[in-house]
């Protein structure tokens, strides 16, 4: 990233956390802050080392798909909370996937799969949080309305039959014509068959992903009921999905300003006042910058986390010859 698109993106962030600012009671931010209890983080970064500890165990069974050498799980752990820093560190969550594909291939595996488990990684995420958000949706405007659960059904049937004509096309459709043609393409292709034909991995895979959200959403949830204001939890779990796929989006300086107005909006829909929502995002922004800090940079100092890196580097410096 460079000095430029960095200022931007700072820039942009504190001019939205300003407009923000702008909008809210200082008096009631103060009063909130002083009343942030030590133990409360706790339990809070708590559920963020599980949510990470889900991620790496997804990571793993992602890389392990067709892997001649498993990755261990300790290696994925490493892997997953470098991957944690550079997002909420260094500044972008492409940095994320930069760290995590690099890391990967240092350790044996080639760039197109790192990239495809990468990409399949990002769209497991994504999955939950539709999946999740469809489920909960028609409890958001107050009591059972059952044309919102049709509708609810009607958008996760939808979600899950695009997803399965994707998998049935990558599996059994020939396109050997066009896909071995091209040897980097081919080993992606047989790396996301694989993967997509092994149906108990498969399963594994979006249970961990469901399961590393709700322990987001727990870390949210937990300082949410710490600022002392009353709001519906069944509500709270059918806007947090939309909520942190939009403070999700690679834009800003680490997320700040896009999650806090997205906190505000989205805790808004369910009666929550500005000020508390603004907190209760600041709160989770320091918070997984913190989580980020305490599992990424051991794991970035470490000896064998280093000689992996050095190794990419090395890698990466080789000239490239071309047979003639």
């Amino acid at each position: 990233m460079t000095r430029r698109t960095l200022l931007i993106k700072f820039l942009f962030s504190a001019a939205i956390l300003a407009i923000l600012v702008l909008q809210v009671d200082k008096s009631q931010l103060r009063v909130m802050a002083e009343n942030i209890h030590p133990t409360t983080w706790v339990y809070a970064l708590v559920f963020i080392f599980l949510q990470l500890t889900a991620l790496s165990a997804r990571w793993m069974l992602l890389m392990n798909a067709d892997a001649a050498q498993p990755l261990r799980f300790s290696t994925s752990v490493r892997i997953t909370a470098v991957s944690f820093l550079a997002n909420y560190v260094f500044i972008t969550s492409l940095g994320g996937i930069v760290a995590r594909i690099g890391l990967t291939m240092s350790h044996g595996f080639t760039f197109m799969k790192s990239l495809a488990a990468a990409l399949i990684d990002r769209g497991m995420t994504l999955l939950a949080l539709l999946i999740l958000a469809a489920l909960f949706m028609p409890f958001l405007h107050g009591p059972f309305r059952p044309e919102l659960i049709g509708a609810s059904t009607v958008f996760i049937s939808l979600t899950l039959i695009g997803l399965g004509i994707v998998v049935l096309s990558l599996i059994y459709r020939n396109r050997r014509a066009i896909i071995f043609s091209h040897r980097k393409i081919a080993i992606c292709y047989k790396y996301i068959r694989a993967l997509l034909t092994d149906s108990q991995r498969m399963a594994k895979i979006i249970v961990l992903s469901l399961v590393g959200q709700i322990f987001y959403f727990g870390a949210v949830y937990i300082v949410m009921s710490s600022l002392g204001t009353d709001f519906s939890f069944i509500r709270f779990v059918a806007v947090i999905p939309i909520i942190t796929l939009i403070a999700s989006l690679p834009v800003g300086y680490g997320g700040w300003g896009i999650r806090e107005g997205a906190f505000m909006y989205g805790l808004g829909l369910i009666n929550m006042p500005l000020e508390a929502a603004f907190m209760a995002s600041v709160q989770i922004g320091i918070l997984s910058t913190i989580a980020a800090m305490i599992s990424g940079i051991p794991a970035l100092i470490d000896d064998e986390t280093q000689d992996a890196l050095r190794q990419w580097r090395h890698k990466k410096r080789q000239p490239v010859h071309v047979r003639g």
